[in-house]
């Protein structure tokens, strides 16, 4: 199971370098609509993260709590794929997009991420009782990749002062998963 789940969340992103590497031919799109498309994008996977980290508080082992939990880590993936996908393909922004950018990676943030994977890793026993801690781990594998991804992404496109700080938001978030995934790897 985890080798499918992982393999899929590994191709998807060997697709998003290979389709964005690619020859460029189409006319590209003003800076404005890629920052407007990039903001409404990041504010999507916010609150899509909102409402995954609800599902996660009310899991009590239920099916019908784990298949939220599913559905709602499902459409995280697809959302996080294609703001990645767009800021890979985005021209680089100048100091005043750059900061739009960091104001909406801060919803939720600060310690959103933190109370998210405490929860996860709260929650370790309840998933393995209903059986579903390698799923959780197959998930959370795909998510710190992805969340790996999209900083890195937002990185080329942001002026340095800005990027440095995605970068350093970035580590911290690693770290966050790498303690989470600890816990379900055994």
């Amino acid at each position: 199971m985890f080798a499918g789940r992982f393999a899929s969340c590994f191709v998807l992103l060997l697709s998003i370098a290979f389709f964005t590497k690619g020859d460029a031919t189409l006319a590209a799109p003003s800076k404005g609509a890629v920052l407007g498309t990039i903001l409404t994008k990041i504010n999507t996977v916010a609150d899509d993260y909102v409402v995954f980290h609800e599902s996660i508080t009310v899991f009590d082992g239920s099916p019908e709590t784990l298949a939220t939990i599913q559905k709602q880590e499902r459409t995280i993936e697809k959302h996080l794929q294609d703001t990645i996908m767009t800021a890979e393909v985005s021209p680089h922004l100048n100091k005043t997009g750059s900061k739009q950018i960091m104001r909406a990676l801060e919803k939720p943030y600060p310690t959103f991420m933190s109370d998210l994977l405490d929860n996860i890793t709260y929650k370790e026993p309840i998933f393995k009782k209903t059986g579903s801690k390698r799923m959780v781990l197959d998930w959370l594998k795909c998510l710190y990749s992805l969340s790996n991804e999209l900083p890195m992404a937002l990185e080329k496109i942001t002026v340095k002062s800005d990027a440095d700080q995605i970068e350093s938001g970035r580590k911290w978030s690693n770290a966050l998963f790498t303690k989470s995934l600890a816990v379900y790897e055994g």
